[in-house]
């Protein structure tokens, strides 16, 4: 067995454990903490989602749909911090938040409109450009939609 999937075993190993001691603590019936979930996530990015949520005993379709989810809020990052590179753009991230001066792509005005997008999952975008200059705005609606609608 290599260093690499004894060490996904053993982080395998210890979720179960703390997952088994917060089914332990009475808890049952209330919503398993984001940590817990996090961690599963990270793991079935890995091992396949399938697997995981066989060995933890959690919900197929609920870690699936949080694995597709981090897979889409990554994409949708990437994608527009990859354009606003190209652009030679300054871009600032943190904690799956992306800003990008647009400024810099679609000039300054002082007419603008702005607009707001909101995903299923509750994730929410805002853009503000000047009026009649709108090129490239759909590819950054559709890169942050991405799967996860």
């Amino acid at each position: 067995m290599s260093s690499r999937s004894s060490g996904t075993q053993s982080r395998m190993a210890r979720l179960s454990r703390r997952i088994g001691d917060w089914r332990l603590s009475g808890r049952r019936g209330k919503r398993m903490p984001e940590a817990l979930w996090e961690a599963a996530t990270e793991l079935a990015e890995e091992l396949g989602s399938y697997r995981v949520s066989r060995e933890l005993g959690l919900n197929y379709a609920s870690l699936r749909g949080r694995v597709r989810t981090r897979a889409g809020k990554q994409a949708s990052v990437a994608s527009v911090r990859e354009a606003a590179v190209s652009k030679s753009e300054p871009v600032t991230t943190m904690a799956g938040f992306a800003e990008v001066d647009l400024g810099a792509v679609f000039g300054s005005s002082e007419a603008s409109a702005e607009i707001e997008i909101a995903r299923g999952d509750g994730a929410r975008m805002q853009i503000r450009v000047p009026l009649g200059s709108g090129k490239g705005i759909g590819a950054i609606v559709s890169a942050f939609v991405g799967d996860a609608s």
